[in-house]
């Protein structure tokens, strides 16, 4: 009896030292694996979230499918599956989720379409969306609605696109309201992870637009169009754009800048950081700090001040890089009136016709004196 009592708990005690182990080993494993299984239901429930780029309203584009390395908050997906578009090709997005996927015993339902934005491509097949300039926008959310309440499907029309019907969201007026970066100093390219969520559900899908490559175009051409009256009350303020070609092209690739003289010819350059530029150390500047939107489509030019100018557009290589394609503006003129030198001049050129009238006429009597 003793022997089978001493037996009986050696067993038990075995029985408690293995759970102790498991228990420990358990709590003890790497929050990696665990971020693992979590991230595996993730990638597995991103197929309940079905993404389609549209060129416009019926014509729809494939991409170029890439498997890459996902990193988004806390979490790091390996193996998610990624498609490219080229920018200028892809008007919106269709988000559509699978309805059967929610769960069937909630009396309502809480959801969102949410969608994260970096001005960014796709680099050595990794995604990375924990940068400064990535913005993350709900596009649509809603609380305690019915299951057959809940959106399934919705447009994403990226930059300043518009479209008739319902369930159409803006990324520049809606998702992207706040962050002015998104359509004047970007546009759309880009990488988007759109997100649905909802009772804690949650799927993913990411999507990238390619800007176009600025030296595969012409040389960009300028218009130049007047913008009213300029805010210092004397001439005209202008607006300077790129033709259509370069509407695709990454906008901080576009630089503008500036070069004349006012009216009594002193000479001036844009901003502080030009004076930097060889032969330009004596020159003033029309604004005074390097804040001034000086990249993108277009160029506001308002000098609040009289003078004549030249406007130039540079397309670099890379933001804050080298040139590779130039164009120029013919000479504008913010002058109203004649400047000081010119009315300097005007007295002069009087004097000196006034001076020869006076010589002809003195001229003329002696020579009529002498004949008499």
């Amino acid at each position: 009896m003793k022997k089978a009592g001493s037996k009986s708990l050696m067993i038990s005690f075995g029985v408690v030292a293995a759970a102790t182990v498991l228990a420990t080993g358990f709590l003890a494993m790497p929050t990696s694996l665990i971020s693992s299984a979590e991230t595996s239901r993730a990638v597995a429930y991103s197929e309940n979230l079905s993404v389609v780029a549209h060129k416009d309203a019926t014509t729809t584009e494939t991409g170029t499918r890439s498997s890459v390395t996902l990193i988004n908050g806390g979490t790091t997906i390996s193996n998610y599956q990624a498609r490219s578009f080229d920018w200028e090709n892809i008007k919106f997005f269709e988000l559509s989720f699978n309805p059967s996927a929610l769960p069937n015993d909630l009396a309502s339902y809480s959801y969102s379409y949410s969608v994260t934005w970096a001005p960014q491509t796709i680099e050595d097949n990794k995604v990375d969306f924990n940068k400064e300039y990535a913005s993350t926008k709900t596009i649509v959310s809603e609380n305690n609605v019915a299951k057959e309440d809940v959106k399934t499907k919705i447009n994403f029309l990226i930059d300043d696109n518009v479209m008739e019907g319902e369930n159409n969201f803006t990324a520049s007026q809606t998702a992207m309201k706040d962050n002015e970066a998104y359509n004047i100093t970007f546009g759309g390219w880009g990488t988007y992870l759109f997100s649905f969520e909802c009772n804690g559900v949650s799927s993913s899908a990411v999507y990238e637009l390619k800007p176009t490559d600025p030296t595969t175009l012409e040389e960009p051409k300028l218009i130049v169009k007047e913008n009213g009256i300029s805010n210092a009350g004397k001439g005209s303020k202008y607006v300077v754009s790129v033709d259509e070609k370069y509407k695709f092209v990454n906008r901080q690739l576009i630089k503008w800048s500036i070069s004349g003289k006012d009216r009594d010819g002193k000479e001036y350059v844009l901003a502080p950081a030009d004076k930097e530029i060889a032969g330009n150390q004596d020159k003033a500047t029309i604004e005074p700090n390097d804040a001034v939107m000086r990249t993108g489509l277009s160029f506001n030019f308002d000098p609040k001040r009289e003078g004549t100018w030249t406007i130039s557009c540079d397309i670099l290589d890379a933001p804050n890089g080298t040139s590779v394609k130039n164009a120029k503006t013919e000479q504008i003129s913010t002058i109203e009136g004649f400047s000081s030198s010119s009315i300097i001049w005007i007295i002069v050129g009087c004097a000196a016709a006034v001076a020869i009238i006076v010589t002809v006429i003195v001229v003329v009597r002696v020579k009529k004196e002498k004949v008499y």
